[in-house]
């Protein structure tokens, strides 16, 4: 149920909708339509972008706003079902998106067909969605949520953070190389140029990193990448142009703009949507420019329409399948983060078992500090997910120091996080449990790691369990956490790429039951060449090469349910486990702990 208190939040939250309304009304349109994502179609957002939570109080990374002159709904998926009971203002709908229409099918059974939506944020592929339910639009230049929260005084400032290059150490490819790369694979499918609005792209294609958005290493920017013949055709000077907010010019040190001048990039310190519709429909002369509909906003699509062709970026591909230097970095920082989790488990039992008081939110704290102290860290790569008893059953949970659990013996304890590195990017999920677990805890963790070992849902399902999220997602070489364009997942789509040799993808199986508890196994896998005796029809087979070292909880293991194959499997992952961080640990004590958490379910 949503929240029925009236706070100030709130109250910022109802002046937003009703400007909504008034937009709607002044468009023509009977309907007004809020997606999560920012200019750049983002998951996770800078404080400055997030709208959502500003109008409805949700703060999850999915969810699309729907306003009508008489109902609020707000979409989500099932990682945030129980956050979005609990955070949604008064007046709010919840619309489950596993069991409601999807937003465009219930707007055209509802009639609301006329639907007005800022351009800055609508990407072309859901206006696409929009229109083929039979929705016409009315693009707004201005965004009255904006307005709103402006005016209030409450909206964070936006984020002008430093930009620093990455070095080819841990790159493996030079920005020229890759610009060179990129170019020739948009030539060779027939444009003239490609718009690059996705952070995570421009970041990769320049070997620059930023932080203006919490835990992902990017930088708020546009790019607009020119192949060789256009540049002669519209006499430009740059292969690559790069708008960024820096008024000031003082985001880039001297390395940084040497580095990009050295690939040809010309850097426009005014990242301002009108100027750079106006580069494109320059671009666009010179033939058809290639927009990735899921993350060009209207703002540009709009004005190059005619001559726009929207596919994948071809930069999505290429980050994706990481290189040698790339695979090694991940290697390397999957080990030492795998140490930090392993001492941090460690002194997490030993102060529960001490009788000590700890809350989720220090529980984070410690495990943050044991990351830190790591060779190349840089951040978190996500908020950690540190959740006690029954909040382990709210997928996304992030704790809050007002409100957060205290820690039990007799409840079991999920923490999901994950660290950036200069060298990679971690993700990981491990269970705890400080005294003896009831057999029906023991079986629901058992049937998630049956799930793990094999890649898959049947097991669970013997029992009647499941879980509302996806089971992998590609992960980025010291970018975002989530990444695609991959996925293994019930929701993904009929073109969902295949995997192929060099992408990451994550193992992430789950069971929550509302109330009580949650659990959830991750590691990350590379996508490997796999050894095979034979080689049918000239085929490439792949397999996976899991790269996360951490124990698992030997105690909610009921061994009676694995088959033979299912405890060789587990024994021989602890074994790596001993092997690679054994050495990692910093006392005798650590060590004798992590002995006996890998000890052989025989013993």
């Amino acid at each position: 149920m949503a929240s029925t208190a009236t706070s100030p939040a709130a109250e910022a939250g109802s002046k937003a909708v009703a400007a909504m309304r008034e937009a709607l009304v002044a468009a023509g349109a009977d309907a007004y339509y809020l997606p999560h994502g920012d200019e750049h179609a983002n998951e996770y957002l800078s404080p400055h972008h997030e709208r959502i939570a500003f109008v409805s109080g949700f703060t999850g990374s999915a969810g699309t706003v729907v306003v009508t002159a008489t109902q609020t709904l707000l979409w989500t998926d099932g990682r945030y079902y129980l956050q979005a009971e609990n955070q949604l203002y008064p007046g709010w709908k919840l619309m489950r998106s596993h069991a409601e229409l999807a937003p465009g099918a219930w707007l055209k059974a509802e009639g609301h067909t006329r639907v007005a939506s800022p351009a800055s944020t609508l990407g072309h592929a859901t206006a696409a969605r929009l229109k083929a339910h039979g929705c016409s639009l009315a693009l707004l230049d201005d965004n009255p949520v904006d307005s709103v929260w402006n005016a209030s005084g409450s909206r964070p400032l936006p984020a002008r953070a430093p930009i620093v290059p990455l070095a080819t150490t841990y790159t493996g490819e030079d920005a020229a190389s890759k610009i060179a790369r990129i170019s020739a694979a948009v030539h060779s499918a027939g444009y003239a140029a490609v718009l690059v609005t996705a952070l995570d792209e421009i970041a990769w294609l320049l070997n620059c990193r930023g932080s203006d958005i919490p835990y992902n290493p990017v930088f708020l920017s546009v790019a607009l990448v020119l192949t060789p013949e256009a540049k002669t055709q519209l006499d430009a000077s740059h292969a690559v142009t790069l708008w960024l907010d820096d008024p000031n010019g003082c985001r880039l040190d001297e390395e940084g703009r040497s580095s990009l001048a050295a690939a040809n990039v010309n850097i426009v310190p005014v990242l301002n949507q009108a100027h750079i519709a106006t580069a494109l429909e320059a671009a666009a002369a010179a033939g058809n420019v290639w927009l990735d509909g899921r993350t060009v906003p209207m703002a540009y699509a709009s004005v190059v329409e005619c001559k726009a062709q929207s596919a994948t970026s071809p930069i999505n591909d290429a980050k994706s399948i990481k290189n040698a230097t790339e695979l090694e970095g991940l290697r390397a920082c999957h080990l030492r983060d795998g140490a930090a989790l392993t001492r941090f488990m460690y002194a997490l039992e030993s102060r529960i078992s001490a009788g000590d008081t700890l809350s989720e939110c220090e529980a984070a704290a410690m495990l943050e500090h044991e990351r830190s102290i790591e060779a190349d860290y840089v951040s978190l790569s996500f908020e950690t997910i540190s959740s006690s008893g029954p909040n382990g059953a709210v997928i996304h949970y992030a704790p809050q120091a007002e409100t957060a659990r205290v820690l039990a013996a007799d409840e079991p304890y999920l923490v999901d996080s994950g660290g950036q590195y200069l060298d990679g990017t971690t993700d990981v999920t491990r269970c705890r449990v400080f005294s003896s677990p009831s057999a029906h805890m023991k079986r629901c963790y058992t049937r998630v790691l049956q799930g793990h070992i094999a890649l898959a849902t049947a097991y669970l399902w013997r029992d009647g369990l499941d879980y509302r999220h996806g089971t992998g997602h590609g992960v980025g070489a010291y970018l975002n956490v989530h990444e695609g364009p991959h996925l293994i997942s019930y929701r993904a789509a009929a073109n969902n790429p295949p995997l192929k040799a060099g992408m990451t993808v994550t193992n992430e199986p789950g069971y929550y039951e509302d109330g009580a508890f949650g659990f959830r196994i991750e590691n990350v896998m590379l996508v490997v060449p796999a050894a095979t005796p034979h080689n049918f029809d000239a085929t490439d087979f792949l397999a996976f090469e899991t790269i996360t070292f951490a124990p698992l909880a030997r105690d909610l293991i009921d061994v009676a349910l694995l088959s033979q194959a299912e405890r060789d499997w587990v024994d021989a992952y602890h074994q790596q486990v001993l092997d690679h961080l054994t050495p990692r640990m910093a006392s005798d004590e650590q060590r004798a702990w992590l002995g006996q958490a890998c000890a052989s379910l025989g013993a």
